[in-house]
Formats: structure tokens, C-alpha cells, sequence
């Protein structure tokens, strides 16, 4: 008698693209926003320049420290209590936030500055952008995109191909995490059964870039014409 075998839950959409991410990992060309959720921390970074930046202290390495601790997911900075218009500094994350930074060699007052402008960032973010700073900048690529017929009126920026060569240029000269419409996402998204929206929707969600997706889509394809010659 057979034994009976349990039928296997098919991937998720988020899961098939992690796992050819992960096939095609070693081919990839590098990214500088590999994980969109570096750009986060790279506005952090920023902020803490403006407001706690003195020669001799490491912003980039404190900022760092305090990423690997998990301090600094946009949902759970955005969500810290206030009390009269300032942030709760009793509060167990922030006062773990400012211990590390005073041992770091920054001053509790100018810890707290920058700390201020942080969360409400975060919760800017949180609240029009689902928390993730690549939507906010997607927003402004589109805007670029749609001014085209005004900012370059001869070069008939009506035009599809004009469109799409504008969305790779801004992808390519500014790491703008604008998405693109090619044959590999198209042929991909036949086979896993999905829309482009759906696709460009599990990318987000795992924090993937959309010249990464461009990338290891154009790397899956090349695969699949391969198996299949």
C-alpha cells in the first residue's frame, strides 16, 4: 500500500522571487540600493549629520550600530509614544537610542535632536508612504516621467519608447526605484501566473530594488530560454 502523500503548498509570489533572486545571486552586478531599505538608514545618516555631526564622531558607524540593534524600523519609530509635542524620552527604545549613542560619544542633547527629526520622518513615511522611502522617491521618478512632454517638448516625449528610455535613464543615473516594462518581467509573470502589479507589489514587499528586478528577471529569462532550446 502507497503512503499518502501530503500536497504541497505552491510558493508565494514573494517566495518565487526570493528564490530566484537567491539562484541568480552570484551573477548579479552590483547595486548600491541592493535592499531598498538602506535608503532609510541613509536619511537617518543624513539627519544625524545636520543635527549631531561634530568632527570626530562616526555618525555612519553609530547609525549602523544602532540599525543592527533593530532600532530603527520606520513602523516601530513611527508608532513611540510623545507627550506635549516631544517624543516620551522614558520610553524603553528611545532611552536604549540615547544610552548607545552618550557611549558612542554623543551628547544626550544633540542625540535627542536628531532623534527628533527621525521619528517624525518615520511616521511622514509611515503614514503616506506605507513606510517605505522608496515609494516617496518612486512618486517623485513619475512625476519626472510625466513632465517629460514639457521639460523636453522636441524629443517627442509622447512617445512609449521615449517613456521607457527616460524610466531606465532615471533608474540608471539615479537609483530611481522606478520599474520597468520589459520581456522578462512580462514572461515571468506568465509563468508564476501573476500581474506586473503583483510582481512590482512582491518586490516592495521584500525590499528589492527595481534594477535588481530588471536584473535577475533578465538573468531568469536567459535561463529559461536555455532549458528550453
Amino acid at each position: 500500500m502507497s503512503e499518502e502523500t501530503t500536497p504541497q503548498t505552491p510558493p508565494s509570489l514573494e517566495d518565487l522571487l526570493r528564490q530566484v533572486i537567491e539562484h541568480h545571486a552570484d551573477e548579479l552586478p552590483f547595486h548600491p540600493w541592493f535592499d531598498e531599505a538602506k535608503r532609510w538608514q541613509e536619511l537617518v545618516i543624513c539627519l544625524f549629520f545636520a543635527y549631531a555631526g561634530q568632527i570626530g564622531l562616526d555618525v555612519r558607524g553609530a547609525v549602523q550600530t544602532l540599525d543592527e540593534l533593530g532600532l530603527l524600523n520606520v513602523a516601530e519609530l513611527a508608532a513611540l509614544p510623545w507627550a506635549e509635542g516631544a517624543p516620551d524620552w522614558a520610553d524603553p527604545q528611545l532611552v536604549l537610542m540615547v544610552s548607545v549613542l552618550e557611549r558612542l560619544g554623543f551628547a544626550v542633547e544633540d542625540s535627542r535632536a536628531a532623534l527628533v527629526r527621525i521619528l517624525r520622518g518615520a511616521q511622514d513615511l509611515q503614514a503616506h508612504f506605507a513606510g517605505r522611502v522608496q515609494l516617496y522617491l518612486r512618486q517623485q521618478g513619475q512625476r519626472m516621467v510625466a513632465a517629460l512632454g514639457s521639460d523636453f517638448p522636441t524629443l517627442a516625449a509622447d512617445e512609449e519608447r521615449t517613456r521607457h528610455a527616460f524610466t531606465m535613464w532615471l533608474q540608471n543615473a539615479l537609483t530611481m526605484p522606478l520599474f520597468l516594462d520589459t520581456p522578462s518581467s512580462r514572461r515571468f509573470c506568465e509563468a508564476a501566473g501573476c500581474t506586473l502589479e503583483q510582481l512590482y507589489q512582491a518586490a516592495d514587499n521584500l525590499d528589492v530594488s527595481a534594477s535588481l528586478l530588471d536584473d535577475v528577471l533578465d538573468l531568469w529569462a536567459a535561463e529559461e530560454e536555455l532549458l528550453g532550446s
